[in-house]
């Protein structure tokens, strides 16, 4: 799915949950918005992939993953901008000890 972000650079919160037509090729286009600050994802098409392309959202404070399928590999690519999260919500966490590592980066963590 296409979502149109021209003008909006500014935007701070964006709430794509259960529109699971949103899938990666989307995911390039929210990236744009680089004063993003809360992000939320839950129960859309994004795969590990597409939140990989997440860490350019270096605003992030909240981020929104319920659902989706979380690796090792997407979470580590997130360490960019993980010392900003405050309330992360992941239900699907692999469990590593590199996956720990990484949500130790977290000041508040929510798994739901």
């Amino acid at each position: 799915m296409f979502i149109s972000v021209s003008g909006m650079s500014s935007l701070k919160e964006l709430d794509l949950s259960r529109c699971v037509k949103i899938t990666d090729a989307g995911i390039k286009h929210v990236v744009s918005i680089s004063h993003l600050e809360k992000l939320h994802l839950s129960r859309t098409g994004v795969t590990a992939d597409g939140i990989m392309e997440l860490s350019k959202l270096l605003n992030l404070s909240t981020l929104d993953l319920g659902g989706l399928p979380v690796s090792d590999a997407a979470l580590c690519s997130l360490t960019v901008c993980f010392s900003t999260f405050l309330s992360p919500n992941l239900t699907t966490v692999p469990e590593s000890g590199q996956t720990l590592c990484v949500l130790s980066y977290c000041q508040d963590l929510l798994l739901s």
